[in-house]
């Protein structure tokens, strides 16, 4: 959610505009709110101007009216090759949603990448504009995107992307190297990057494209290196496909841009981002899993790293928020250790600041693979689920690496009672 404060005439005006990152199947919706600075209630008999742009051209500007304080705009492009439309009633100058939401569809707004909303408080009623005199005040911006899907036959073998930001410009493979690289615009100014709260794009390839699967992958964008929890692998969301998920948050995408200016001192922000991911032969902790929904994601690492019957191992995990990946404390959860599809632990506890441990000893008897699932995530019946191999034989590394065919032949049997995404 976008959050934009004003000052009309002295007076506080505060303005929301949310809209889903991943409005899903469907029309997105946009949500504005006004709040009045000095009743602290609802603005009163607002109108405002919305209007939306894409790649820098104009898809269509409006005013509606939001008698309450808030006003509910679907955004419909499902239908291809439609003219721009508005439904709803039209009185004194502006849309009337009648209860419900107006209604604007074409299929501009359903074209991939990223689209702009802009919203400027044009009149109200309410004392703080009033003070203001009536002038239009600036409200500012809030970003959606529609989801882009694209596959590039790069290197012999079908690689897939995702993007939840903007559309990707084009991708290509370096067998040599190991690394894929692709491009996607993006704006560097630190005012475009302020309304952004996450840069999410994944790469899809093949399970059984060998020369391409690895323990872990590293990503950097225009060169500078990116934080391993950006860089999150999934073997569970597709039984044929690896996806490898880039997760940048507005803090990592500000910290790209002060690395990027420090090692380009006096020179233009760089037009868009240059992705890299290679494959690495470095196991790498936190593995991390998302609920079904993504609601949720759990970071797990496991102390020590090899496994061993007879040896206590002390696992330690955080659960986040899917989306910004914050810890969200007094998380409820219930730890399971499974083999063989039968559990043999179950243990309830609390994680007060997002993150907690839970230990274990495997007996003689248990080695081979096994499952650790975090069940009810705060309550809500989310899980998330990781592999792991109990050999005493095995280094810490083998171990990982057959962990993570542990949890790909998982899928193939069964699927988590959530429907949980096993990364790593």
């Amino acid at each position: 959610m976008e959050e934009i404060a004003l000052d009309a005439g002295g007076a506080p005006v505060t303005v929301s505009v949310e809209i889903p990152q991943d409005p899903g199947p469907g029309p997105a919706k946009a949500t504005i709110t006004v709040v009045d600075g000095e009743t602290r209630e609802a603005a009163r008999d607002v109108v405002l101007l919305v209007g939306m742009s894409h790649g820098g051209r104009h898809v269509f500007s409006d005013e509606f009216a939001a008698p309450r304080g808030t006003l509910e705009i679907v955004l419909d492009g499902a239908d291809p090759g439609a003219p721009l439309a508005i439904d709803g009633a039209r009185e004194g100058g502006a849309w009337q949603g009648g209860g419900d939401p107006v209604r604007v569809s074409g299929s501009a707004l359903g074209t991939p990448g990223l689209h702009t909303v802009h919203v400027e408080l044009a009149s109200s009623s309410s004392p703080a504009f009033r003070a203001g005199e009536g002038e239009r005040q600036p409200a500012g911006r809030a970003d959606l995107s529609i989801v882009e899907a694209a596959e590039w036959p790069a290197g012999g073998a079908p690689f897939h992307t995702r993007s939840y930001f903007d559309a990707i410009d084009g991708l290509s493979y370096d067998p040599e190297a190991g690394t894929v690289e692709f491009r996607m615009p993006f704006d560097w100014s630190a005012d475009a990057v302020s309304h952004v709260p996450v840069v999410h794009v994944e790469v899809q390839f093949p399970k059984d494209f060998a020369e391409y699967v690895s323990p872990s992958y590293e990503g950097s964008v225009n060169g500078v290196g990116l934080f391993r929890s950006s860089v999150i692998m999934d073997d569970y969301t597709y039984e044929d496909k690896r996806t490898v998920h880039f997760v940048l948050l507005n803090d990592h995408l500000r910290h790209l841009g002060t690395q990027m200016a420090g090692r380009d001192a006096g020179q233009q922000p760089p037009d868009g981002m240059l992705f890299e991911l290679s494959a690495s032969d470095e196991s790498q902790f936190p593995l991390t899993a998302y609920t079904a929904g993504e609601e949720f994601s759990v970071d797990l690492t496991w102390e020590p790293p090899e496994v061993e019957p007879g040896e206590e191992t002390t696992f330690v995990f955080t659960i986040r928020d899917g989306r910004t990946g914050e810890p969200l404390r007094r998380s409820s959860y219930e730890f399971v250790i499974l083999q063989g599809g039968q559990e043999v632990h179950r243990a309830r506890g609390e994680a007060t600041v997002g993150g907690s441990f839970e230990r274990y000893t495997f007996g003689e008897g248990q080695e081979g693979p096994a499952a650790v699932r975090l069940e009810d995530i705060r309550g809500t019946g989310a899980a998330a689920e990781f592999g792991l191999v109990v050999v005493p034989e095995f280094g810490a590394a083998a171990a990982a690496v057959l962990a993570a065919a542990v949890a790909a032949a998982a899928v193939a049997g069964r699927r988590a009672p959530s429907g949980g995404r096993i990364t790593g």
